[in-house]
């Protein structure tokens, strides 16, 4: 049987109906009366309960939950849903032999305007400073390729501006969402593990 939600005008009535027994008489017409008044405002209140009853039994469900509710039921079946990465990069920065470049030195890149910050102290070597940078925001937006510049925030003395990405460590990658999250978890609830056996190594993949 399905589960139905009663509407505001249908609750109205029924709250109307109790309170009127309740006193043993009939409420004037006007929409202003008490009476109708406390009914109508006993009815919104009911209707926020109705939809939250609604909401928490879709949550305990992993083919209607949502957001937490998923994240729940998917650490409940050792599925945990898969977290955003940074992207982290190699670049090269010109700079006279003995420069050193501080960790935190800020980055902006050219591609995206996102801003790289670079992990720790490096110091130049035969003009060259080889840094590792990683974006300060998580996800596919930190992505950059080989060749993309970036502009040094503060100048420092004896290096350049500019660096150029050389490597790609880490790409950035965003939190898994509910649609590609499900399917796993489904699957976990409906496999037959244990052993390390075939399924097994789908569910930790």
């Amino acid at each position: 049987m399905s589960y139905r939600i009663p509407t505001t005008a249908e609750l109205t009535a029924a709250h109307l109906a109790r309170l009127e027994t309740a006193i043993a008489q009939s409420s004037p017409l006007n929409d202003k009366a008490f009476l109708r008044v406390l009914a109508a405002t006993e009815a919104g209140l009911d209707i926020g309960h109705y939809k939250f009853a609604a909401d928490a039994a879709l949550q305990n469900l992993a083919l209607t939950a949502t957001g937490t509710g998923l994240d729940r039921i998917g650490l409940d079946n050792s599925t945990p849903r898969k977290q955003s990465e940074t992207a982290i990069l190699t670049a090269e920065l010109t700079a006279t032999a003995g420069t050193v470049i501080p960790a935190g030195t800020e980055f902006t890149a050219d591609a995206n305007g996102l801003r790289y910050r670079t992990t720790a102290e490096v110091t130049s070597v035969l003009g060259i400073a080889t840094i590792q940078i990683r974006c300060v925001e998580t996800g596919i937006v930190g992505n950059l390729e080989v060749g993309d510049t970036l502009s040094i925030s503060a100048q420092i003395a004896g290096a350049d501006t500019v660096a150029t990405v050389t490597v790609v460590d880490q790409l950035g990658v965003d939190t898994e969402s509910d649609a590609d999250y499900r399917p796993r978890v489904l699957f976990a609830q409906r496999a037959i593990t244990g052993g390390g056996n075939a399924t097994d190594h789908k569910i930790w993949a």
